[in-house]
């Protein structure tokens, strides 16, 4: 609520007061020159604003500035991967009103507090690495950015001879998304566990090493996706004897 105060006006006269192009309200000024109003901010873009005050003809008698505090939202952290926990702070939005965030075809509502703020939680939705819009609708619509970030891989090794076995671990993918394991252009078939992505976004399963000229290797799970991730694995040669 804002406290509008005026002085010096002709008396016996009703008063307009408008913000912007908008009239929110009007004054009989009876046998006095000043006055004094309580007026509620219109949900207008975020910005500096003009309050007029004019008479019947609507001739502009004073004016006075204001500054709309802009609608934003901020997401903490910007970048992450699928499942993780991200925090939306939005700020100079109507106070008590309702708003949605949406994400990905997800969405969960938020209340302002008196003062236009709110703060919640979301998980990452299970899409493609990239960058994506987090939308806020309600009395005003804001729009910021996440960037999905690709999975994580770990290995057990990155130097291993023919024969022996390694174990790879996956984080932050799709769940149950199919899963291709590469060295170079050889596609190699785990020796336990699954070739497809948990719940959770997770996959740990084990390798073989086959047999193959001791070089340096590209790794490579999810070859040729937008969640492509790999490390160089080296294969050592025989030891003497």
């Amino acid at each position: 609520m804002i406290k509008l105060k005026g002085t010096g006006f002709p008396k016996n006269e009703t008063i307009l007061i408008y913000f912007g192009e908008d009239k929110i309200s009007s004054y009989f000024l009876a046998d006095r020159n000043d006055f004094e109003i309580n007026f509620l901010v219109p949900i207008v873009p975020g910005g500096y604003k003009f309050i007029d005050i004019k008479n019947g003809a609507l001739t502009t008698l004073a004016r006075a500035d204001f500054y709309v505090e802009p609608q934003t939202i901020y997401l903490s952290p910007s970048q992450g991967r699928v499942g993780d926990l991200v925090r939306a702070i939005g700020s100079g939005f109507p106070a008590n009103s309702s708003v949605v965030i949406n994400f990905g075809g997800k969405s969960l509502t938020a209340t302002p507090d008196s003062n236009g703020s709110f703060q919640t939680r979301f998980t990452v939705p299970p899409l493609e690495p990239g960058r994506y819009g987090v939308e806020v609708t309600g009395p005003v619509r804001v729009l910021s950015v996440f960037e999905i970030l690709r999975p994580t891989l770990t290995l057990s090794a990155s130097q291993v001879r023919i024969g022996e076995k390694i174990t790879i671990e996956i984080t932050g993918a799709r769940p149950f998304s199919p899963v291709g394991i590469f060295l170079d252009e050889q596609e190699i078939r785990p020796v336990a566990g699954s070739l497809l992505v948990g719940p959770d976004g997770s996959l740990k399963t084990e390798l073989l090493i086959p047999a193959l000229y001791p070089r340096d290797y590209s790794l490579k799970v999810f070859k040729g996706t937008n969640s492509e991730v790999g490390q160089t694995i080296t294969i050592l040669p025989e030891s003497p004897g």
